[in-house]
């Protein structure tokens, strides 16, 4: 063994020998560690960028940031970046590309950089990654219509609005955006309020769910443990499987007429 991969093997010897060894049984997950081995230097996030399936890197890399072989990084923000490169190299148009990275650039990710140390969650990476895909749709349609940003009507936007469904309204922020910056002349897109509705339960049937998860021993620990913080505290589910999360939300986080049970029999 190269002394650079006796990180990751001292990371692997702390997972449970049956899901270790069910893991090491796939040889798509033996692949890469080969793909380890062969390599040179230390084993680093950038050195499991290049390495495929995404879904077998994703599980390895969290077993070496729980294990110390890799110090925690943002996945969402990282597997957002690089999504990024790729959904610019489809726009033709050097200008176009550069337009809307720099757009998602000081709009987007500045933000998402800017947290506060809280790690970008799921939803918020697919809302970048739909809003990519519907301008770089846009850009592509101009191109067919013989035309580009700069002398784009208000017609061809009608007419591109018209031809789908209300995902394409999320070009708007980029059109306004591009507008400012005399790139694109103003254009008008309506705003979207996406309707939203939640089954709520009720509050017995909450806390059945609670004593349930406290007292089923046919359960997994950490399943259980999940389940308690989204019931007891509003704990966000995105949160609780982010590695290097933060704490539940505080118990005060409830309403001033809600108890939190001490005795759950």
């Amino acid at each position: 063994m190269r002394p650079e991969l006796k990180p990751v093997y001292a990371a692997l010897l702390q997972v449970t020998p049956p899901a270790l060894l069910a893991w090491l049984r796939r040889s798509s997950d033996r692949h890469i560690l080969h793909y380890l081995a062969r390599a040179t230097g230390p084993v680093s996030h950038e050195t499991l960028d290049d390495c495929r399936p995404i879904k077998v890197v994703r599980h390895l890399r969290v077993v070496l940031v729980a294990g110390g072989a890799l110090p925690w990084r943002d996945e969402h923000l990282a597997e957002l970046e690089h999504w990024l490169v790729q959904a610019y190299a489809r726009i033709a148009s050097m200008e176009e590309r550069n337009a809307l990275r720099g757009y998602i650039t000081w709009h987007h990710l500045r933000r998402l950089r800017r947290l506060g140390g809280k790690p970008v969650t799921h939803g918020q990476a697919l809302g970048v990654r739909h809003e990519v895909s519907a301008n770089v749709r846009l850009l592509a349609w101009l191109e067919t219509q013989g035309c580009d940003l700069a002398s784009c009507t208000q017609d061809h936007i009608d007419a591109w609005l018209a031809e789908g469904g209300v995902n394409r309204t999320m070009v708007r922020a980029f059109l306004m955006w591009t507008s400012r910056r005399s790139l694109a002349p103003a254009l008008h897109v309506p705003f979207h309020r996406a309707e939203f509705s939640a089954e709520v339960i009720a509050q017995d049937q909450r806390w059945d769910l609670v004593r349930r998860l406290a007292h089923h021993e046919g359960l997994d620990d950490v399943d259980r443990t999940a389940g308690l913080l989204v019931l007891l505290f509003a704990q966000q589910p995105s949160r609780i499987t982010q590695p290097g999360s933060t704490g539940a939300m505080p118990v005060d986080s409830f309403s001033e007429n809600e108890e939190v049970p001490c005795d759950l029999r």
